[in-house]
C-alpha cells in the first residue's frame, strides 16, 4: 500500500520524530508558516496534491533519518 493511499497526520509524524513545526518545515523545504497550514490540513484534505507531496516526503525523511541511526549503531 502505498503512502497516499492512507491517513497520514504530519502532526503525529513530526512528534514521532521529535520535531517542532520550524524543524520540519525545513526538514520537507518549506516556510513555517506553510507547514503550519499543511499540518492542519493533512487529517482531512489527504487528497489535495500539496498534502500527498508532503505524505511522501515526510516518510522519506523518516526512512532516511532511521537508516542513519540504524548505521550508527
Amino acid at each position: 500500500m502505498r503512502v497516499t493511499e492512507v491517513p497520514f497526520n504530519l502532526r503525529e509524524w513530526r512528534h514521532r520524530l521529535g520535531l517542532t513545526q520550524a524543524q520540519a518545515a525545513e526538514l520537507v523545504g518549506m516556510s513555517e508558516s506553510g507547514y503550519k497550514r499543511a499540518e492542519y490540513r493533512s487529517t482531512d484534505r489527504l487528497g489535495d496534491p500539496c498534502n500527498k507531496t508532503l505524505a511522501l516526503l515526510a516518510t522519506r525523511v523518516e526512512q532516511e533519518r532511521s537508516s542513519k541511526e540504524m548505521s550508527h549503531e
